[in-house]
């Protein structure tokens, strides 16, 4: 790959380890955005269950059945999004990871662009929340700008870890081979 070229491998580990962190930090802060902004929009806006409910169902059983798919939800969001900024995190610091998190990232990542579509529609009719689909459409592709960035980071950082890998190896061996006394200053040398 182009981004690992004339030596420059640990600059690069530095600056996507940043990245992945950085990346980690905004997921988790985007996700607690979105359960703040739906639990703002349905109590601000409480949408009438007159048309939903049958003649036998009590409205108030019917609103807390309502809340409490809502708020299952809620937390299944908040919950996905915090695995994959706090494994991100903690990948960006050394620990390696299962790759688990990054496919969550990118279902995540589809969920938002597909949730897009129907805020760029109520934009184009213009007729109602036009202010309040705009900060959500920017929003959700701020969102989805992060995941991207997230992903990416993360591919090359597990790239640019086993090149470094590789080229310890290398190293080592031409340690080895130059003796043991010269050892430490082939190491230093090549670092």
């Amino acid at each position: 790959m182009e981004f690992i070229k004339d030596g420059k491998n640990e600059k690069n580990i530095r600056r996507f380890r940043s990245s992945l962190s950085i990346s980690g930090i905004s997921v988790i802060a985007l996700g607690l955005w979105s359960v703040f902004k739906s639990v703002l929009n349905g109590a601000l806006s409480p949408v009438s269950l007159e048309g939903l409910t049958e003649a036998d169902i009590d409205p108030v059983l019917a609103k807390v059945i309502v809340w409490t798919v809502l708020f299952f939800f809620l937390a299944a969001e908040l919950g996905l999004r915090l695995f994959v900024g706090l494994s991100a995190i903690s990948e960006s610091h050394g620990k390696h990871r299962k790759p688990v998190y990054i496919v969550m990232a990118m279902i995540i990542a589809l969920f938002t662009a597909i949730s897009v579509i129907p805020s760029v529609f109520l934009i184009i009719i213009g007729k109602k929340y036009f202010f309040t689909s705009i900060a959500t459409v920017l929003i959700d592709l701020t969102s989805l700008g992060v995941l991207t960035e997230l992903v990416i980071s993360a591919f090359r950082l597990r790239y640019c870890l086993k090149h470094r890998t590789a080229e310890t190896a290398e190293i080592a061996e031409t340690a080895e081979a130059a003796g043991a006394s010269e050892a430490s200053e082939v190491l230093t040398e090549e670092r």
